[in-house]
């Protein structure tokens, strides 16, 4: 996954309450026993959260690994500033 070590552990929406673990360096994730992309595992817990349904979500923007977005831990954007 974006910049996390197979194996981490996400929360969606920054809620503790849903968890997942990466399970590859892609987009890959496991949730309550079954694999998902990041985006459809999104697209699932929103609807559940929010009880409206949502076509396309981008899931590395929906879960945070320690308080981080993985959409934020990419390496183009990890600019060092000299």
């Amino acid at each position: 996954m974006i910049g996390l070590p197979v194996g981490s552990e996400i929360y969606f929406r920054n809620d503790q309450n849903f968890t997942a673990r990466t399970t590859d360096n892609k987009n890959q994730v496991e949730y309550n026993g079954q694999t998902f992309a990041i985006s459809a595992l999104a697209i699932k817990l929103y609807k559940e959260q929010v009880n409206k349904k949502q076509r396309t979500l981008n899931g590395y923007l929906y879960f945070y690994y320690d308080n981080k977005r993985p959409w934020d831990l990419r390496p183009d954007q990890q600019i060092e500033i000299q």
